[in-house]
Parts: C-alpha cells; sequence; structure tokens
C-alpha cells in the first residue's frame, strides 16, 4: 500500500506499508510538473505513480528516504519514459 500525502506544494511524505513499513519525503518541482501536468491532474498523482514504479524494481527499504523525483531518472533511465507513457487519468 503506497500512502501519499502532500505537506506543502513541493514536498510529500509517502509511507509505504509492506512487510517492513518505510516513510519517504519527496520534493517535487514545479517545473518537474509542468513537464506531465497534461497527463497527471496533481503533483501527488505523480508521486504515486512514481513509488509505483519503484516498487517494481526495488523493495520499499532500499528506496532512499528523502529524495528529490527528479534523481529516479539517476537510477532508472527508463523513468521518464514510463510517466509519459503508463499512466491513464481516465
Amino acid at each position: 500500500m503506497i500512502n501519499v500525502v502532500e505537506i506543502d506544494k513541493n514536498n510529500f511524505e509517502v509511507e509505504i506499508q509492506n512487510e517492513i513499513k518505510s516513510v519517504h519525503k519527496v520534493y517535487l518541482s514545479d517545473v518537474f510538473f509542468e513537464k506531465y501536468k497534461k497527463k497527471y491532474k496533481s503533483k501527488k498523482d505523480i508521486v504515486h505513480e512514481s513509488f509505483k514504479f519503484l516498487l517494481e524494481r526495488e523493495d520499499n527499504t532500499t528506496i532512499l528516504k528523502r529524495f528529490d523525483i527528479e534523481v529516479i531518472k539517476d537510477f532508472f533511465p527508463e523513468y521518464e519514459k514510463f510517466l509519459k507513457n503508463n499512466y491513464d487519468t481516465k
């Protein structure tokens, strides 16, 4: 289970409930959101989808505890393609 809480307009807390619970602090800039706002209704949606993406590739306990969402592409080059192609707002 992925629970995303908006702390302020650019910062989010993400709680993942698996065998071991983890909590993550994520920053998402307006500039990054601008790239995807036609596809995503909110920053919170991007954060949620990003964690789905990460959990397909690693355990929740290995995900960074605090990070800027843009660093995901540094670890997983396919991340931005995923954001562009895999989310349906309908």
